[in-house]
């Protein structure tokens, strides 16, 4: 009974990342042996900075799969290299539970810009939007635009204005690639007099997030129905229990 309660627990927390539109990314990915792989590499084309292909990623049903991913930069004075491989650790911006070094940062506002990109230049103008949200090596965690560029301070102002606590739903989200080992050496983050680093740029790729069915929806409400009868007959039974033996 334990056991398929268990199974019930971690069917309805995937149904419930599906619904609410956070992804479903790889969990145990501590063993350097395991983790995802990403390469970058500097590509031209309509609204991307850069390419990042992932790859080695572990079998299941995940928001993300091997393949090739658009960049952006959200760390400008740290350095990383392109064709050279990193294992990563992979986390979803919007996740509540992220790392205190990915906390209390501008993830909406950035998600925003990458949903309404228009026809900007993505190297000077897209990019540098985005620093001023996010750069995390930069004091402050930001780099504040001072120029002039209309379409730069069009961005800027219209995140500020609609980028907060954006509803990213059956829009374009982002996924978060911290390096941890390049070569075989770790590259990840560490203290210093309680001040986060990290040798190697964090960065993010977009990907798709999903509209949720109707019938996950009914699924979901449906499982947490079951647990909560569950719970109370468990309860219940206590009780009884507890009278039986007075």
């Amino acid at each position: 009974m334990r056991k398929s309660l268990l199974l019930l627990v971690i069917i309805l927390f995937g149904l419930y990342n599906h619904c609410f539109g956070l992804f479903i990314l790889p969990e145990n990915q501590n063993d350097p042996n395991e983790m995802v792989n990403m390469k970058l590499f500097f590509s031209s084309g309509p609204g991307k900075y850069a390419d990042t292909v992932i790859s080695n990623m572990p079998p299941g049903n995940y928001s993300i799969t091997n393949g090739t991913y658009i960049f952006w930069c959200v760390d400008e004075p740290t350095s990383i290299y392109v064709n050279i491989l990193y294992r990563i650790h992979l986390y979803d911006s919007y996740d509540p539970n992220l790392p205190d070094y990915l906390k209390s940062i501008n993830w909406d506002k950035v998600t925003y810009i990458v949903n309404n990109k228009g026809s900007a230049d993505p190297k000077t103008q897209i990019q540098v939007a985005i620093w001023h949200f996010i750069s995390l090596g930069s004091p402050g965690g930001t780099k504040p635009y001072t120029g002039s560029d209309p379409v730069i301070l069009d961005l800027i102002n219209k995140a500020n204005l609609y980028g907060e606590n954006y509803d990213r739903t059956g829009k374009v989200g982002l996924v978060i690639a911290v390096p941890m080992y390049e070569n075989g050496t770790y590259v990840g983050p560490y203290q210093v007099n309680g001040q986060w680093k990290w040798k190697r740029q964090l960065s993010v790729f977009e990907t798709d997030v999903p509209v949720p069915e109707p019938g996950t929806l009914i699924l979901l409400g449906s499982g947490l129905v079951g647990l909560f009868s569950y719970a109370r007959i468990r309860s219940s039974s206590k009780k009884n229990k507890i009278i039986n033996q007075v």
